[in-house]
């Protein structure tokens, strides 16, 4: 209708709409080329790894005689609970890209729906890691149930939309095909570190 609904003047922006869109870009990655976004993408994969391991050695630096048995038990369930919040939105993000494809899109309220099943779901993965008092273990479940969730992300498009990994190639769609791609290897590697994961020392 040509009707204006906003608008605003970038040398009068206020701080909270600074900030925003700052981070909606840092976030969504909506900034510079593919190549750039692929960088920015492992560099942040690079990043949680290197924060969980130095929450697994602080965790073992404190397991020696200098602490007493409280504060071990301490230590022990501050990194559980770390280790069970960021592990499992590993299965919660690949299911709200099969709560995504699965909703229909005529739904009232679907993004609603898709956002519960996200965060219910992240919430309900957190609250039974808390269950799990070995870390080895605590890995090995997030690391199964997410990369089984994962193979199932380009199972789930290819079923709802007939986008078919090898069909997205072929037919020159980048960006969707190379998205079910990245979620059939991620879920492959996942579950290839769970074969690889030693046993517990007896």
């Amino acid at each position: 209708s040509g009707e204006v609904l906003s608008k605003t003047d970038p040398q009068q922006k206020t701080y909270t709409q600074s900030v925003l869109s700052a981070v909606t870009k840092l976030h969504f990655a909506s900034f510079g080329g593919l190549l750039l976004r692929v960088i920015y993408f492992v560099l942040a994969m690079i990043t949680c790894f290197m924060i969980l391991s130095g929450v697994l050695l602080w965790q073992a630096a404190r397991n020696n005689k200098r602490y007493t048995a409280r504060q071990k038990r301490f230590h022990h369930r501050v990194t559980k609970v770390y280790l069970a919040l960021c592990l499992g939105l590993f299965p919660a993000t690949a299911l709200i890209f099969i709560a995504n494809k699965a909703i229909p899109l005529d739904w009232l309220g679907r993004a609603t729906y898709v956002n519960a099943i996200f965060f219910l779901s992240w919430l309900g993965l957190f609250v039974a890691g808390l269950f799990w008092n070995d870390f080895r273990r605590l890995n090995k479940n997030y690391l199964r149930m997410g990369g089984l969730l994962a193979l199932l992300v380009p199972l789930a498009n290819g079923l709802v939309t007939g986008d078919w990994l090898w069909r997205t190639f072929a037919r020159q769609q980048w960006y969707v095909g190379s998205v079910d791609l990245a979620w059939l290897l991620t879920g492959l590697a996942a579950l290839a570190i769970v074969w690889l994961i030693p046993p517990a020392a007896p």
